[in-house]
């Protein structure tokens, strides 16, 4: 027990960091709260930055949060062999350390990079279908925000008919629900027509 909650703690923490600001400071570059959309993440880092580079950094450790804490839980799986799945949990801990981090007062990033960081790691084969999707409609439309949100759904739907475990699916339910409450003043603008294109 004491296992599964120093995990979840270390989940959440870790989750929390935001590299986005932390990579942007220590290349001096803008902070992304002050520019775009005030996201932490990526996309906006690129806005505020201009840095492909920096940009990329911030995707790959937000992406590398979700993969390290599910890897720690499934160690603690094998060891223990629990009835319930603490990598799940500690995914789940990550992203919501992510969206709500503490270092910034509580509105952190909007959980895609490190959902996708946990969901690779439980299993990469869906999450490879999601990605296919997200980047089909990154493409084809531009705008970031609505290839994330059916990349989102395209997850937990694609688990049920493929007959993947319920906890897995309720996980990536609660996931996508998180995501999108991130996501409603993009919701709000793309209903307008007048979210930004990459």
């Amino acid at each position: 027990m004491i296992s599964i909650i120093f995990c979840l703690f270390f989940s959440f923490l870790l989750g929390s960091i935001p590299f986005g600001i932390v990579f942007s400071r220590l290349f001096g570059m803008k902070d992304p709260r002050k520019v775009g959309s005030g996201n932490i993440g990526a996309t906006n880092v690129l806005r505020s930055s201009g840095n492909k580079s920096i940009a990329v950094l911030t995707l790959i450790a937000d992406i590398a949060k979700g993969s390290i804490v599910v890897l720690i839980g499934t160690q603690i799986q094998n060891r223990y062999n629990l009835f319930f799945t603490p990598e799940l949990l500690c995914g789940l801990a990550a992203i919501l350390g992510h969206i709500f981090s503490p270092f910034v007062k509580f509105r952190g990033g909007k959980g895609v990079a490190t959902a996708l960081g946990v969901f690779f790691s439980l299993t990469p084969y869906l999450s490879l279908l999601s990605l296919g999707i997200f980047v089909l409609i990154a493409v084809t439309s531009r705008i970031v925000s609505i290839s994330s949100l059916l990349a989102v759904i395209t997850f937990p739907i694609s688990a049920y008919f493929l007959n993947y475990s319920l906890n897995l699916i309720f996980l990536s339910i609660i996931i996508a629900f998180l995501i999108f409450f991130r996501h409603k003043e993009n919701i709000v603008r793309l209903i307008n027509g007048a979210e930004n294109k990459f």
